[in-house]
């Protein structure tokens, strides 16, 4: 990307020289950096240890599913998207809600999935990756 833009930056260098004018080379530049490599498709993916029954029994332990109905939310089911990420350690990191349909369910869904322990984490060619991880969770109310 690097070896692309500089092509690009040279060229317009010389085409700008040719022509006479000058460019504000600044705006040229890109500057955006990405500090972490997260990898969304990889060989073995980030698990929660013991596998997904697991994963499902501690969301069903830890997860306040009355916390719609205690903020008085109408009948109804409120799907939180959350994503996070799971580092080359198997910590969580980075959680965050998608979307807010209310009455305390994104704070509920972000919280479970910060207190989780550690997860196993990805692995690329065999090394432990960065893993971003993408999940709904719902609260029903009846």
């Amino acid at each position: 990307m690097s070896f692309k833009l500089l092509i690009f930056f040279v060229f317009i260098s010389s085409f700008a020289i040719c022509q006479n004018k000058k460019i504000d080379t600044a705006r040229l530049i890109d500057t955006t950096v990405s500090p972490i490599k997260t990898i969304t498709r990889v060989q073995i993916p980030a698990q929660f240890p013991g596998g997904l029954s697991a994963w499902q029994k501690y969301l069903g332990e830890n997860l306040d599913r009355d916390v719609a109905k205690r903020n008085k939310a109408p009948f109804g089911k409120y799907s939180v998207a959350v994503s996070w990420i799971v580092d080359k350690e198997g910590n969580v990191t980075n959680v965050t809600a998608e979307n807010d349909p209310g009455y305390g369910t994104k704070e509920e869904a972000v919280r479970v999935i910060s207190n989780s322990p550690k997860w196993l984490p990805a692995k690329q060619n065999g090394r432990d990756s960065i893993y971003k991880h993408k999940q709904s969770i719902s609260f029903i109310v009846q």
